[in-house]
């Protein structure tokens, strides 16, 4: 899921794992409206189907 907010943020914007199911975005130099942006945005990155690809061995 991780990844899937990094393709999302800027740059310089950093996620951490803090528990189970939940993230820390850490950001800087950003207004409400970009929070609120990156927000939507993050939601509809986990929405997003991940694809699974395993191999037979």
């Amino acid at each position: 899921m991780k990844g899937s907010f990094e393709r999302v943020l800027r740059q310089g914007d950093l996620t951490a794992k803090f528990g189970e199911d939940e993230f820390v975005v850490l950001m800087c130099d950003c207004d409400e409206k970009y929070v609120y942006r990156l927000t939507e945005r993050m939601i509809k990155a986990v929405e997003e189907p991940i694809e699974l690809v395993l191999e037979n061995k």
